[in-house]
């Protein structure tokens, strides 16, 4: 799906009032608050993790190719750093070892899966909720 109909989706209300997985939230519980840490939601479409984070003092940059969704993210909390960018054409590098948390819902791009991983600093984390055809989505600590 190109990035033109998810701003229409998003436009017409479309993820709008989705709630935070409840596995990222108790994880985030487990890891307590962010003050002085560095999240980044890849893909982040209306932010709900984004919110989550920021919302428990993490300094987030927010993740997506949809203009829409950004404006979306911003409005809910302006405190949020997104950047526009097609991960799949390479627009965003995520730098290595600068995250203490890295999250990603529900966006499976296979060669961004590494950089995820090296992007996340010692002992940081990855809440992952992968669409996978028999997978589980869940957190893992690096």
């Amino acid at each position: 799906m190109a990035a033109d109909e998810w701003n229409e989706r998003y436009r017409r209300g479309e993820h709008a009032h989705d709630s935070p997985y409840a596995f990222i939230v108790q994880a985030l519980d487990r890891i307590g608050r962010g003050q002085g840490r560095r999240a980044l939601d890849v893909a982040c479409g209306a932010g709900r993790h984004s919110i989550a984070l920021a919302s428990r003092g993490w300094s987030v940059t927010a993740v997506d190719w949809s203009v829409t969704a950004l404006e979306m993210v911003r409005a809910a909390d302006a405190r949020i750093h997104t950047v526009v960018a097609d991960l799949e054409a390479g627009e965003f590098e995520i730098e290595r070892n600068s995250w203490d948390l890295i999250c990603v819902s529900l966006y499976l791009q296979g060669n961004l899966l590494a950089s995820i991983r090296e992007g996340v600093k010692s002992g940081g984390w990855v809440a992952a909720a992968l669409p996978l055809k028999d997978g589980r989505p869940g957190v893992k600590r690096r």
